[in-house]
């Protein structure tokens, strides 16, 4: 990945955010390793809330504190 895209987890929200890259704890080796679960993520909005939380968790352990948008709510 070496021009930086959306993230995956803000796309599935209908937010947008520029992807942190290596700020990101889910970034290693070049890659988002969410990439995987690109089809679990586009259909669960919760799952992306879940894991935005993580994110915001684990990065701030390393100082980035990440601009995080919700997603509309979820209809059940």
């Amino acid at each position: 990945m070496s021009d930086p895209q959306a993230c995956l987890l803000q796309r599935a929200l209908d937010a947008h955010e520029r992807c942190p890259g290596a700020d990101c704890p889910f970034f290693d080796d070049g890659e988002c390793r969410l990439q995987d679960l690109k089809a679990d993520i586009d259909t669960n909005p919760q799952l992306a809330r879940f894991l935005l939380d993580l994110r915001a968790r684990l990065s701030s352990q390393g100082g980035w504190q990440p601009f995080r948008r919700i997603g509309r709510p979820v209809q059940r």
